[in-house]
């Protein structure tokens, strides 16, 4: 009985296989038969190719523009405040609004030489690099010669400890004792 149940089992494994084989000769032959359907196929999958290539430079080109023309950052507000420090020297902080009802304020500082007008200041802000660049107002506390006490409360989202600026030629290196603490 084992024996028997055997043979039925090869038997019908050796179906299968002659099956599949029969399938793929059929399939070979309606190939073969519709040679030019297959041409043809082959053809719309390499325009398919070509046009979704075609999309991605297109894509990523786009991409490279909106990122070339997009400023770096905001256009500045405002000066909040001047500080005096060394000789000739101040610093400015400037107030950046331009986030809308959900980016809060952000106000950065820079040291610089004495201007004479807001605007003045507002136009060499754009091309200064701040030292501080923070969500708080009036971070600057107190002036000891070269050394500017800052405190704030808010998120910080840059900090340098030195800048420098120039008068009459002459480089002044200032130094910040930065003391922050989260609400």
């Amino acid at each position: 009985m084992f024996s028997q149940h055997l043979k039925a089992v090869d038997g019908s494994i050796g179906l299968k296989a002659a099956n599949q084989r029969l399938r793929v000769s059929r399939l070979l032959n309606q190939l073969t038969k519709h040679g030019s359907k297959q041409v043809s196929i082959m053809q719309n999958l390499k325009a398919i190719k070509w046009t979704l290539w075609a999309l991605v430079v297109v894509c990523f080109g786009q991409m490279l523009y909106i990122y070339a023309s997009s400023p770096a950052r905001p256009d500045p507000d405002r000066v909040v405040a001047v500080t005096p420090v060394g000789e000739g020297g101040a610093i400015y902080e400037v107030l950046y609004g331009s986030g809308g009802a959900t980016v809060p304020y952000v106000y950065r500082y820079f040291v610089m030489d004495l201007q004479a007008s807001e605007e003045a200041v507002l136009k060499k802000t754009k091309k200064a690099t701040p030292f501080l660049v923070t969500q708080s107002t009036g971070a600057v506390r107190g002036v000891e010669g070269i050394t500017v006490k800052l405190r704030t409360s808010e998120t910080i989202y840059d900090f340098h400890n030195r800048a420098y600026f120039k008068t009459h030629g002459e480089l002044n290196i200032v130094k910040f004792d930065l003391h922050a603490t989260l609400p």
